[in-house]
């Protein structure tokens, strides 16, 4: 009798070997490793708060760039901070048409209405808003408004009495 030979566990396609040939496709190939992203062209890009200099250089920056504006040639006037950045600290808070002052009780009571209406369609929102943005409204919603807005309450569903069904005697026997 011959003795079956199982394996105790399955071959991986990793533990193949390699055709012979198949180092000279890889040979072939030029790998590139360099990354060309505007963090990595800068160093890496700044986090965290922004300083009174680097608001000025956005600031003129804007001023002096041309229609539409280029947000990567913004960036190089910064030293330090992404297009990302640049656009949205101008867009949320250094455009000189943002309203940063404390939310009056009509927009409070417009943003609760609307978000009834439409859901959390911020940018919707926000353009009945004279001068806020989607990011302020937004941020309002979650750290005020939510809170003082009454949920609905839940009404308790009664489940019905579960009944079991009894058979006549009579039927089985």
């Amino acid at each position: 009798m011959t003795e079956i030979n199982i394996p105790t566990r399955i071959p991986s396609i990793l533990d193949l070997p390699l055709p012979s040939n198949a180092t000279l496709l890889f040979d072939s190939c030029i790998v590139s490793t360099s990354c060309s992203s505007p963090e990595t062209e800068k160093g890496s890009s700044m986090k965290g708060m922004w300083s009174k200099e680097e608001d000025v250089a956005l600031t003129n920056a804007v001023k002096v760039s041309s229609e539409p504006i280029s947000w990567d040639e913004i960036s190089k006037a910064v030293p330090g901070r992404s297009s990302k950045q640049c656009r949205e600290r101008w867009l949320f808070r250094l455009c000189p048409g943002v309203n940063k002052a404390p939310f009056q009780k009509w927009e409070d009571e417009l943003i609760v209405l609307e978000r009834q209406k439409i859901g959390n369609h911020w940018t919707a929102i926000a353009a009945k808003l004279p001068g806020r943005t989607s990011c302020a409204v937004k941020n309002r919603w979650y750290t005020v408004l939510r809170n003082r807005v009454k949920s609905p309450q839940r009404i308790p569903v009664q489940q019905p009495p579960v009944m079991y069904y009894q058979y006549p005697v009579s039927f089985y026997h």
